[in-house]
């Protein structure tokens, strides 16, 4: 079965005057109605949180899923921030200053390391593939990210922001994230420069 978060608790649903309401957590799941008599003989999710069972039509818990969590959906829409006519005026097309950077947290809730990975973290994938348990380590990677400026040159180093695990396939990916700000025109920039750091070199400061 995919482990997919149409087969998790969520969807949409007719209220009482035919309108459509949804669950905003999860939009596309099953499970999700507004009355009782909705409900009967109806799909319930395949995926649950073994904590957070569902026992009733009404019950409404936490979906449960393994994929990242699309931007427009709860919780990750409410930190996105204030979008009005101030920010149109005065701030578009820049995040607003009220943006939490929780936003940018994909990862469903429970797959959040709460620090940044290293590389070098052992791996065990368990219920995920046909030929049984999965274990490895992460490769250790230092990149470092290095921008031109007409006027001045900013490198950082690079952190290990999220890894996608790919069972099916027999794959992961491993993403970084570093940011430096432009400080006026954008198009100032004729290029930025990605490469792995050698064992003797320091971070820089």
């Amino acid at each position: 079965m995919p482990l997919v978060y149409e087969r998790a608790f969520g969807g949409t649903a007719r209220d009482e005057e035919g309108g459509e309401t949804f669950e905003a957590r999860n939009p596309v799941g099953r499970g999700f109605y507004v009355s009782r008599k909705q409900a009967r003989e109806q799909l319930l999710p395949n995926i649950e949180d073994p904590q957070a069972l569902v026992t009733s039509w009404s019950d409404r818990p936490p979906p449960a899923g393994f994929g990242p969590v699309s931007r427009g959906w709860q919780p990750r829409l409410g930190y996105a921030g204030t979008y009005d006519a101030a920010w149109v005026e005065n701030r578009a097309p820049l995040w607003p200053k009220d943006l939490d950077p929780r936003f940018f947290q994909a990862a469903t809730p429970g797959l959040n390391t709460g620090s940044y990975l290293q590389g070098g973290e052992r791996v065990l994938l368990e219920g995920m593939h046909h030929d049984g348990p999965l274990a490895f380590a992460l490769p250790q990677y230092r990149l470092l990210v290095r921008s031109i400026f007409s006027d001045r040159q900013e490198q950082r180093v690079m952190r290990l922001d999220a890894l996608l695990l790919e069972p099916d396939a027999g794959t992961f990916t491993m993403m970084w994230r570093a940011a430096i700000p432009l400080n006026g025109n954008p198009f100032d920039h004729p290029y930025t420069q990605v490469r792995l750091m050698e064992s003797w070199e320091e971070l820089p400061k």
